[in-house]
């Protein structure tokens, strides 16, 4: 259950999010404690963490304003997923019963069920909500006041009135119409308006995309960015869930391995999960097949880790879809690779790598997968001037400093130099080699940036190093380009 993508952790604040709940908690604090509505956009990858934190901050936003001197009435909490509408314009019908609804609850957070039938008219819907956001807290909570039953269901349209303010999250909420989107944000910003508006989606862009006409008139809604989780705080949050089994289950260096694989490809917390709860699976299914009792109590290892892992993404190692396709590319395809994986090498691809990955690889590349000093990894995973100055670089672990991105040119005079360390024939024109990087890219295995300057475009490897090096540790490539 702990390892279940679905298990929420609710009742503490959400780890290796503190800045993004300090901003929302003090916006909503300000919304509430003024009377005056407001918004924000959430935006970032899957498995950041987005929903969860929002969600857990604005039930400690609902404790904070019952204990409150300032706040008679705590906000009513309502969450609708956008995706789940069959229409957009059922949004409108959606919040009101969710107002209604909310009036009846404490700090639980509504989620209205959905409606049947044609959608309402928007209209009717949209005129009702507008009319129900701007009616004042305060005549609103002396009438509550002397209500002598506060849990008495009003009539729809006044059950806010018991609860003040109201705290809308809309997770998904790229999927609303943009006339949709403006309505609700606009609602949310017009004076004495009562609504708190938390958009959630994946798209960076939204605000500048569908909300162009509120930016203009300058009623932006604020944005919080979720930027996907490093190694560290994947351990971090595995070991939290971790921390609720019964006795220790997975061996540190198996969960150390999860966090840094995850980390290259995705950052997602949801894979790190499903890579862990199919560890365990597998490790179990094992025990069971050896009918040995006592390998039920044996450690989740690298091992049952990697493989995990290697299910999940395609393959570690000699088996790696990846791989595969770098060993079957033509000879000049693999001398641009093997030059940006040298040039480039992703350091946070390299560390932790298997032990069994690590023996099969060449003397070379073992090297260049030794892990850093946290403080080198950290200085040397950030595209700096320095970095790029030159493609020799300073002498490290690898042969090179790496860099994150490097340009074309820079690559070119590398390739070159690979040509005449193995009097290769190089491509006749710097034209032909972007068309060689051009088709690594539309391969994965390369990213290319845009310029009208071919030389200046920048160069990105998309690959772990590693398997570059497992591609062509039995090519002659690999010993030259070392």
């Amino acid at each position: 259950m702990a390892l279940h993508t679905g298990h929420v952790p609710t009742g503490s604040a959400p780890l290796c999010r503190e800045r993004q709940v300090q901003e929302l908690s003090g916006l909503l604090d300000r919304c509430i404690s003024c009377a005056q509505g407001g918004s924000v956009y959430v935006s970032g990858m899957p498995g950041t963490g987005k929903s969860l934190t929002v969600h857990e901050v604005v039930r400690s936003c609902w404790h904070a304003a019952a204990t409150s001197q300032h706040c008679q009435i705590p906000p009513a909490l309502v969450s609708i997923s956008c995706m789940a509408l069959q229409d957009g314009h059922y949004v409108y019908q959606r919040l009101l019963d969710g107002c209604a609804l909310a009036s009846l609850k404490d700090n639980t957070i509504t989620i209205p069920a959905p409606s049947h039938g044609a959608a309402p008219p928007r209209c009717d819907a949209l005129v009702a909500l507008k009319k129900l956001v701007q009616q004042p807290v305060s005549s609103l909570d002396r009438r509550a006041s002397s209500t002598p039953d506060r849990r008495t269901r009003l009539a729809p349209g006044s059950a806010i009135g018991q609860r003040g303010m109201l705290v809308v999250v809309l997770d998904e909420v790229d999927c609303l119409a943009e006339e949709i989107l403006h309505e609700l944000f606009l609602l949310a910003q017009l004076p004495r308006s009562r609504l708190v508006v938390i958009g959630i989606s994946n798209s960076i862009d939204l605000t500048e995309r569908k909300l162009a006409g509120l930016q203009a008139h300058g009623r932006k809604p604020d944005f919080i960015p979720f930027p996907t989780y490093s190694h560290r705080q994947l351990v971090e949050l595995l070991q939290q869930r971790l921390a609720t089994l019964p006795g220790p289950v997975f061996h540190p260096k198996a969960v150390e391995l999860c966090a840094r694989k995850i980390e290259v490809a995705c950052g997602d917390m949801r894979r790190a999960l499903d890579a862990c709860s199919a560890a365990l699976e597998a490790l179990v299914a094992h025990a069971h097949e050896a009918a040995v009792t006592t390998a039920m109590r044996k450690l989740v290892s690298v091992g049952d880790m990697a493989a995990a892992v290697a299910k999940l993404s395609g393959g570690l190692g000699r088996s790696s879809v990846v791989v595969k396709a770098m060993k079957d590319l033509p000879q000049q395809q693999q001398l641009v690779l093997c030059c940006a994986a040298k040039l480039l090498g992703d350091l946070s691809a390299s560390v932790g790598t298997p032990a069994t990955v690590r023996k099969c690889m060449p003397a070379t590349s073992r090297l260049a997968a030794t892990p850093l000093p946290a403080s080198q990894s950290r200085r040397e995973s950030q595209p700096s001037s320095s970095a790029r100055k030159s493609v020799g670089g300073t002498p490290g672990q690898g042969g090179m400093a790496r860099a994150r991105d490097a340009t074309l040119g820079q690559l070119h005079a590398s390739y070159l130099a690979l040509c005449r360390k193995m009097a290769f024939k190089p491509l006749s024109s710097l034209e032909e080699f972007n068309s060689v990087c051009s088709t690594l890219a539309d391969q994965s295995l390369l990213l290319l940036g845009k310029g009208s300057d071919v030389r200046q475009r920048r160069v990105t490897l998309r690959v772990a190093e590693e398997d570059v090096m497992l591609a062509l540790q039995d090519s002659r490539i690999l010993q030259a380009c070392h």
